[in-house]
């Protein structure tokens, strides 16, 4: 349970990083009212972005370092450094004071985790270099006719899983947890959670750091599930 535990400190501190992003007047200059760009994002795989203007699991696990950073410039992000954790932010409407922002972040670990900035960013040279240890991003309903950031779970766990998913589960509409495995065969743990009312986020972790934590992804799923399955 420990090692959850790890996650669950690893998220909280992800929220406090959005809920700072998402007090209207409080983003650095430069990040207001930003909104993807059609034209360039053409540029990239249509699996990096899901129809809302999210981000895909696909994006983290095949894009190298370079070309993640220009997905994130195309699709409106911009760097924010922060006391409480630096992150990638995208505003979706300044104009609203509750949830009007999504983030990226990657960590170096899940406990005393060390934030990449933009040049460790960069510097992942190989495929599925960003998330080869820790990285935790948000949704929100982007494009939605009925509630303009809302999201629901179903269609959070849809959009990101659009690489080849071993085993997902929708806990209830506020939580879901799933495995996922790349290209090359190396599998990731996903712990989606709603937060604020409005967005979900994502924590991403693969399964050699949760070995090197010592314990197993096994482990990890059934502590987060309730429901026993061998990886």
């Amino acid at each position: 349970m420990a090692s959850v535990k790890k996650i669950v400190i690893f998220l909280i501190t992800a929220v406090m990083i959005t809920a700072l992003a998402g007090c209207g007047g409080q983003i650095s200059p430069g990040t207001a009212a930003v909104q993807p760009s059609g034209e360039r994002l053409s540029e990239f795989d249509p699996r990096c972005i899901d129809g809302y203007g999210n981000l895909t699991a696909y994006a983290f696990l095949e894009l190298t370092g370079p070309e993640f950073t220009e997905l994130l410039d195309a699709a409106g992000y911009i760097w924010d450094p922060r006391p409480s954790g630096e992150a990638f932010i995208r505003m979706i409407d300044a104009g609203r004071n509750e949830a009007d922002s999504t983030y990226v972040q990657a960590a170096s670990g899940l406990s005393d985790a060390e934030y990449l900035r933009p040049d460790g960013f960069l510097s992942a040279d190989e495929p599925g270099g960003i998330a080869k240890n820790v990285v935790a991003f948000s949704l929100a309903g982007y494009g939605r006719e009925d509630d303009l950031l809302k999201v629901r779970m179903d269609d959070a766990m849809a959009g990101v899983l659009n690489v080849e998913t071993v085993r997902q589960l929708q806990m209830d509409e506020d939580s879901g947890v799933a495995v996922i495995k790349d290209s090359r065969g190396t599998q990731y743990l996903l712990m989606f959670v709603r937060r604020s009312g409005k967005a979900v986020q994502v924590v991403m972790v693969s399964e050699r750091t949760i070995v090197d934590e010592g314990s197993t992804l096994a482990g990890y799923w059934q502590d987060i599930s309730g429901e026993e399955y061998s990886f």
